[in-house]
């Protein structure tokens, strides 16, 4: 998910409408219904945003002078040129399969990887249109399908080797420290025993958590108070978690305290409104520095 969207979805109270949050595809409305873990349940309303009126008859200009420029060339320094004069960008995408898509981060642009497999080193493609912006490619390299020489990938290969020696390295150090506290031995002392990191965190809430990884928080919330997980294995670390004390959710003390808790969310909603307006009038304020002026005239007069 956009990083926006994500974050809201796991910090929204459940079955609350958020305030609008912008993402990459626009303004969004979000209400989360149920949250186990990493996973989030609910439903959005997307309110896209569109270019309309000066703005749009510039960017259709534009759209015109790229094509113009740098479209349906042979050549290849066609597309630096036009770059250059239209002051635009250069991207490079990753490596595309026929029959994939071109992704540019999140963005995927669907027509550019079928233009690709027909077009020839050095060319570059029409205008490509998405929702959010136009393109030109240009084809900088075109290798057959087939296995890869060795020495063309030796670094990337090299590179998975080694992360594959480390993670089996971190497994096998993982297993130890998990017997180790399972034999009785506290995290801590099992931590500093194979020196490795040990935290321990105060009381958190789920949409407020010390970490950002989600299986563990999750995990924590499933746990009862005193009990230990096993080996949490992660794209960012192995993990043993312990919960060490789990005050559970009370859906009535919820309800009836409601009204509080609205009250205060709706003030720090304010405060914030507050702080936003406040700083965008200093963004926008022209400060002119009148002191001397001032005292100047000030002067002038007691000596009158």
């Amino acid at each position: 998910m956009d990083p926006a969207f994500d974050s809201a979805a796991f910090k929204l109270p459940l079955n609350t409408l958020s305030q609008p949050v912008l993402s990459q595809f626009g303004f969004h409305l979000i209400e989360i219904t149920s949250r186990k873990g990493n996973k989030a349940k609910g439903r959005h309303i997307l309110i896209p945003i569109e270019v309309a009126g000066e703005h749009r008859d510039k960017l259709d200009a534009e759209a015109d002078s790229l094509e113009r420029l740098a479209a349906d060339h042979a050549d290849p320094v066609a597309l630096d040129t036009a770059a250059r004069a239209l002051k635009l960008p250069i991207g490079r995408s990753g490596p595309v399969q026929e029959g994939t898509k071109v992704q540019l981060g999140r963005l995927v642009v669907p027509d550019a990887g079928v233009w690709a497999f027909q077009a020839k080193p050095g060319a570059t493609s029409p205008v490509i249109e998405s929702t959010v912006a136009y393109y030109v490619f240009r084809l900088d390299s075109l290798q057959p399908d087939g296995v890869p020489p060795l020495a063309q990938i030796r670094a990337a290969v090299e590179y998975t080797a080694r992360n594959d020696k480390k993670l089996a390295a971190g497994r096998k150090l993982a297993q130890e420290y998990l017997k180790r506290v399972q034999s009785g031995t506290s995290l801590a002392d099992a931590a500093a025993a194979i020196k490795v990191p040990n935290q321990e965190f105060g009381p958190f809430s789920r949409i407020n958590p010390p970490l950002t990884n989600p299986v563990v928080v999750g995990t924590a919330f499933g746990l009862d108070s005193g009990q230990t997980s096993g080996l949490l294995d992660t794209k960012d670390g192995i993990y043993v978690v312990q919960t060490l004390q789990h005050t559970k959710a009370d859906s009535a003390k919820f309800v009836k305290e409601l009204d509080e808790y609205r009250g205060r969310m709706i003030n720090l909603a304010r405060q914030e409104r507050v702080r936003s307006y406040l700083s965008a009038l200093r963004e926008a304020a022209k400060v002119v520095d009148d002191r001397k002026k001032v005292l100047r005239s000030a002067t002038a007069g007691q000596q009158t």
